[in-house]
């Protein structure tokens, strides 16, 4: 499989981890707990992170700032997204 793009949702530990934490508060994850998701933050950084230097090298990251509201993230994606030139789907 070849990838035309990889978005890249990025935004500060400190937002992530209040996300986190208020979702906990709304019912959500059991482990949506300070010291959890400081560990599933590094854990990511340590598994994933590496990728975000490897797609950018193959011009194929689409990077878009995730701390701001939904609607200014989803027409970033899309504006980043309808600039490239992407292979059309195979069925």
């Amino acid at each position: 499989m070849t990838l035309d793009a990889a978005v890249y949702l990025h935004a500060p530990d400190a937002v992530l981890t209040r996300r986190l934490l208020d979702r906990a508060g709304q019912g959500g994850r059991a482990d949506d707990v300070a010291d959890v998701i400081q560990h599933r933050l590094e854990v990511y950084a340590e598994a994933t992170g590496p990728l975000v230097p490897y797609y950018t090298e193959r011009g194929i990251l689409v990077a878009v700032d995730a701390d701001q509201p939904p609607d200014a993230v989803t027409a970033g994606i899309q504006a980043r997204l309808s600039g490239l030139s992407l292979t059309p789907a195979r069925e």
